[in-house]
């Protein structure tokens, strides 16, 4: 007897597969590599410089970086769909990360994101350092 997640499963994997630019990652985000480098990947204890435009599905915009001034963020500290996203990135690379509501702010919203609203993130990740914070 198959079973409706096992067919939800396969149906996510067929039309992940259909597009090569698309990934589905285990936690149920969308990662669409945009520009793909080789390298380090960061830990769940790096520090990482990003670039970022993050809006919601409607295109609305919620925050972004100031040009030339990429954020320093502790990977333990940011959203979880956005942290298993920059984990499949080098520096160098850019992505385009969509963040299901249960991976982001949830029911409970924060800032201008409203409660259950998914996020699409496009972000660069400038550089890692692992295990401490640099300036």
């Amino acid at each position: 007897m198959t079973s409706l997640r096992h067919i939800a499963s396969s149906l996510i994997l067929a039309l992940t597969s259909v597009s090569s630019w698309a990934e589905e990652a285990k936690s149920a985000i969308t990662y669409e590599p945009v520009v793909e480098t080789q390298g380090e990947k960061p830990g769940a204890q790096s520090y990482v410089r990003v670039n970022y435009v993050i809006t919601l599905t409607d295109g609305t915009l919620m925050d972004r970086t100031e040009p030339g001034y990429p954020a320093l963020l502790q990977m333990e500290s940011i959203i979880p769909g956005l942290r298993d996203g920059l984990m499949l990135m080098s520096a160098g690379s850019r992505s385009r990360i969509t963040v299901p509501p249960s991976l982001a702010y949830g029911d409970r919203g924060a800032g201008k994101i409203p409660p259950g609203a998914a996020l699409v993130i496009d972000i660069e990740l400038v550089d890692i350092h692992n295990n401490s914070h640099q300036e």
